[in-house]
């Protein structure tokens, strides 16, 4: 249930010639990788050796976008194109361009994205072969669509705002013998035009709120966009895009919020259907969240909780709305989605290819069905026992871990999400999305 478009960079460290590992070639190699955690613990410790400068920004540019710094990120990646388009190239101008205007976009900057972009097709839209524009053009189309629409805006009095939470035992329908017993999701209340409704609460689902297209029209909401391409954990199917005028979580209202909306899916719907999702685009706005699951409640603090010691652990892919965290299993660091909407946890393909043996040894073959928006279908998985990570300083394990023994089609970020098998471990979950990290209480 989220949207992400992944671009990877351009490899241009090998341009240099190193004869160790200089500070440029640790930058470099953490870009050419897209290793963003890596970076970010680096980057401190080495930019004063850097010797050459536009790597220096790139690398800054960047970080302020992975880690959600938006202001930061849009002026880096100015000054990046003014001072260096040379140097790193036309596909990396496009993807730095693309990058900026996703952080616009977010921003509800309508107009600024898609002046950016529309001005880079037409300056080289002569020169180009057609198809290295088409994702550009896809962007194009979608902020056109918003052209005249106000920003999202949260209105919040000065003090915590604090809904109540349900969490809901979960049934799929053809994983009646899944060894996972306690797949749920979390639901929280939520009032358009009036309407009391009930939506899942979904960090992994990116933008305002994510609709059926039954609540859609019953909850009046205005199209902007037909043919919208929506990618999902099933796959790539259509939608539309909308714009609700204001929604109420507890004491808040946000206004002018993007809604995506989904058409029906028979394979989808007759396992399990959802109507309606909050995005993290709320969250985002407000801040920080506080999930408190035995209290059974969720909590937006209006003085957020200090930066802990074990640093930022949380971080956005650039160019899309999904967060992933930075956790440890041993001594590996890994990199997993950060999705409340997925209903218990799971590895993914990359991670079984790359501990294949003690997969295979430690775990027990099955299947499941298993898909989300844009399809589902019988999957192979090995069941682990238990798989014990560290987020933090916290040491935990989730029972019944799945690791899937297939690769992912396309392109796909990370070892595997992290959803509601990690919320329900702790007591509480704290979300800052100013200084992108996690922190959990036994």
């Amino acid at each position: 249930m989220k949207k992400m478009t992944l671009i990877f960079l351009i490899a241009f460290i090998h341009t240099f010639c190193f004869a160790q590992k200089t500070a440029d070639e640790q930058v470099g190699n953490c870009l050419n990788t897209s290793d963003f955690f890596l970076l970010e613990e680096i980057y401190p410790t080495v930019k004063d050796n850097m010797q050459t400068p536009f790597l220096k920004t790139f690398a800054e540019s960047l970080l302020n976008i992975a880690f959600n710094q938006s202001d930061q990120g849009v002026a880096s990646v100015d000054s990046l194109i003014i001072k260096y388009q040379g140097e790193i190239g036309l596909e990396n101008v496009k993807s730095m361009l693309i990058f900026q205007s996703w952080l616009l976009f977010r921003q509800g900057e309508y107009q600024q994205a898609y002046d950016r972009l529309e001005g880079f097709i037409a300056q080289i839209e002569p020169h180009v072969p057609s198809e290295f524009l088409i994702g550009t053009k896809a962007n194009l189309n979608m902020y056109r669509a918003l052209l005249g629409e106000g920003k999202p805006q949260l209105i919040r009095p000065d003090m915590d705002c604090v809904i109540p939470l349900e969490i809901d035992t979960i049934r799929i329908r053809g994983n009646e013998n899944d060894t996972v017993k306690h797949s749920t999701l979390m639901y929280v209340p939520v009032t358009v035009n009036g309407s009391r409704e009930r939506f899942i609460f979904d960090t992994g689902c990116g933008g305002g709120v994510f609709l059926s297209q039954e609540h859609a029209t019953r909850l009046g909401v205005r199209i902007k966009m037909d043919s919208l391409v929506i990618t999902g954990v099933g796959g790539k199917d259509y939608g539309q895009m909308g714009i609700v005028d204001s929604i109420g979580v507890g004491n808040m209202i946000f206004g002018n919020v993007r809604a995506t909306i989904v058409s029906p899916n028979t394979e989808v719907d007759s396992l399990f259907r959802v109507n309606a999702i909050l995005g993290s685009d709320i969250m985002h706005y407000a801040g920080e969240v506080q999930i408190l699951p035995n209290e059974k409640k969720i909590v937006f603090p209006i003085h957020k909780t200090p930066l802990p010691t074990t640093g930022r652990n949380m971080m956005r892919v650039p160019g899309g709305d999904a967060f992933f965290l930075k956790v440890y299993s041993g001594d590996n660091r890994l990199v997993m989605l950060f999705d409340t909407g997925d209903t218990y946890a799971h590895l993914n393909g990359h991670y079984f290819g790359s501990n294949k043996e003690s997969v295979m040894r430690n775990g027990t073959k099955s299947s499941r069905v298993s898909g989300g928006f844009g399809g589902a279908g019988l999957r192979e998985y090995y069941n682990l026992p238990f798989f014990s990570i560290k987020i933090g300083n916290k040491q935990f394990k989730i029972e019944n871990m799945a690791v899937e023994s297939e690769l992912p089609i396309g392109t796909q970020f990370g070892s595997g999400a992290l959803g509601m098998a990690f919320i329900n471990t702790f007591k509480k979950t704290t979300i800052n999305f100013e200084q992108m990290f996690v922190e959990v209480y036994d």
